[in-house]
């Protein structure tokens, strides 16, 4: 059975029973460079793809400013949680099975880990540590995952709020650019 097909009928915790629909990632995973998120929000919850609301749209322009054209987009948690809370340790370590299974598959080269779940999954991180990390400039860089370049940023929806965290977030696409195009460009 297909990836995505088996991904999408998944029912191994109870984030499934709450949410519309299983949210697959959008874009060509075959492209060297992916971003990771949380979770999926309200609208991609009704969507069923990720990063199609507000933060979405923030980040395809933010891309684009800095000379972005290709990448795949997806996250940890493929299923929306209880009013867009944060995932809970448990459905986070049951769904990210399914994230290593995706990046053992299309092996992408530089890996964007938006928001503190997302970079302490790549980091390694505990999840006390990761509950309560800030994503300040201290945690930006980079750092390798398993054969990946990941670079660690603010997840998207945190710009939304507060606009004077764009110019690190620029900052760190341009450094996944710049690694992506050393390392990873077909």
């Amino acid at each position: 059975m297909a990836l995505a097909t088996r991904i999408k009928s998944c029912t191994r915790c109870s984030l499934r029973q709450g949410c519309t629909q299983v949210v697959l990632g959008r874009g060509d995973p075959t492209c060297k460079l992916w971003y990771v998120g949380e979770a999926p929000g309200r609208e991609e919850d009704a969507l069923g793809h990720c990063f199609v609301g507000r933060a979405g749209r923030l980040l395809n322009l933010l891309n684009i400013k800095v000379g972005i054209r290709c990448g795949y987009i997806d996250n940890l948690v493929k299923c929306r949680p209880p009013a867009n809370r944060n995932p809970q340790q448990d459905e986070a370590e049951t769904c990210t099975v399914w994230l290593k299974e995706q990046l053992n598959k299309h092996r992408p080269k530089v890996i964007v880990a938006m928001g503190r779940f997302s970079i302490g999954f790549f980091r390694g991180y505990d999840w006390g540590k990761t509950r309560s990390m800030a994503v300040t400039k201290e945690v930006f860089g980079y750092t390798e995952y398993g054969g990946h370049l990941v670079v660690a940023t603010c997840h998207p929806a945190y710009l939304c709020r507060n606009s004077e965290a764009i110019p690190g977030f620029l900052s760190q696409l341009r450094l996944a650019r710049s690694l992506y195009l050393k390392h990873g460009h077909k």
